[in-house]
């Protein structure tokens, strides 16, 4: 294991330590109240607080616990398989916490219920809602993009050792970039299907704030979800990419594969400044809100800039 993933679990491990301190006591679940508020651009409604606070705390804690198994199943996976070095480690043991926040997330979405009262009536909107409400289009569909990119990328490079190209990676690399994109792979699979749960579960509300806060809590998870194939596989694909890359310049000749490995590197590196700049612009984590509450996304979006 490189030191780089050494140094990824440790602050790990100080960081859920501090981030679940910080929920015990008052002023610190003040501060993840407020943070929460402008993240998703709501306000905490009055008489609301102590239970969306509450929520929010269960859903800090579950994702720095979930966050914290995850590494810890990244470290003992490097116990028993061989090390590819930086940067190959650091993204996988990034690629675990992705994964356990997510899973914890979800679990916090999953189990939120709280039931009405008997003589409380009950809020419900007027359709259904579908993934695309939640979660913008540039994660969504960018989770799914990013990982068949990498299956692709993976698919042009088990030729290349036994052509005895200068530069080609080794069989060990290639073992290790093949466990990264199975890795993304089930990590797609995992927000598809944890998604599809969590849409699953019934929003008992007592009022339109509760219901938009529930909303703003689970688009949080969903997101938190889609984080982890977006970011492992857009990491390695420019990894296997990045490979491509080398033998193509080493190369006498260059073949179809490579000139398809150059276009899909270049290809992922504009995504990924586009995707940044769109998530600078746009502001995914209140997509929520424009999508499923349009009224309240333009009286709260000048406010929580």
């Amino acid at each position: 294991m490189s030191a780089a993933a050494t140094l990824i679990a440790v602050l790990v491990g100080v960081l859920t330590v501090v981030m679940i301190a910080t929920t015990l006591r008052e002023r610190g679940r003040a501060f993840w109240a407020r943070y929460f508020s402008r993240s998703v651009g709501l306000a905490v409604p009055v008489g609301m607080e102590p239970a969306v606070i509450a929520r929010i705390v269960r859903a800090v804690r579950t994702s720095c616990l979930g966050a914290a198994v995850g590494e810890a199943a990244v470290l003992a996976g490097f116990l028993v398989l061989p090390s590819a070095g930086f940067p190959g480690d650091a993204w996988l043991s990034l690629g675990g916490y992705l994964c356990g926040a997510g899973v914890g997330a979800a679990f916090a979405a999953l189990t939120a219920s709280r039931p009405l009262g008997a003589d409380e009536r009950r809020f419900a909107r007027a359709g259904a809602v579908a993934l695309r409400d939640y979660v913008a289009p540039v994660e969504r569909i960018g989770a799914r993009v990013v990982v068949a990119a990498a299956a692709v990328l993976l698919a042009l490079s088990p030729a290349l050792p036994l052509r005895g190209i200068p530069g080609a990676p080794s069989t060990l690399r290639l073992a290790f970039d093949t466990a990264m994109v199975t890795f993304a792979v089930l990590s797609l699979l995992l927000f598809e299907v944890g998604a599809r749960r969590i849409l699953e579960r019934g929003q008992p509300a007592g009022s339109s704030a509760e219901l938009a806060w529930d909303d703003a809590l689970r688009a949080v998870a969903l997101r938190s979800l889609a984080s982890a194939p977006l970011c492992l596989g857009l990491w390695t694909a420019i990894l296997i990419g990045g490979d491509l890359l080398d033998v193509a310049g080493a190369a006498p000749l260059r073949s179809a594969a490579w000139w398809m490995g150059d276009v899909l590197t270049l290809v992922l590196l504009a995504g990924l400044i586009a995707f940044a700049v769109a998530a600078f612009v746009a502001r995914p984590q209140q997509y929520y809100l424009r999508r499923l509450w349009p009224a309240g996304a333009r009286t709260t979006t000048g406010a929580s800039r």
